[in-house]
């Protein structure tokens, strides 16, 4: 269950991590990636179903955080795995 403030991606960017000092399976890392995946498409379409202006600039502008996080998850992910 998520803590107030906390999303689904927060969950399963640390499961990445604990997956990566365990040494997952392939099979095990593709379900962390999943779940990542999943929690960051539900974060941008929350994202820019809350903005008020119905133009693409606007709508873009708000899919922007979470893409932003999950790009730096992904290079710290690339960094710390070799």
């Amino acid at each position: 269950m998520s803590a107030p403030g906390e999303s689904v991606s927060q969950h399963s960017g640390a499961a990445r991590w604990v997956g990566l000092a365990d040494r997952w399976t392939a099979r095990q890392r593709a379900v962390a990636w999943a779940v990542t995946m999943l929690g960051l498409a539900v974060s941008v379409a929350d994202n820019v179903g809350h903005v008020a202006g119905h133009d693409w600039t606007s709508r873009g502008t708000a899919a922007i955080p979470p893409l932003a996080g999950a790009a730096a998850l992904r290079s710290a992910w690339a960094c710390s795995s070799g």
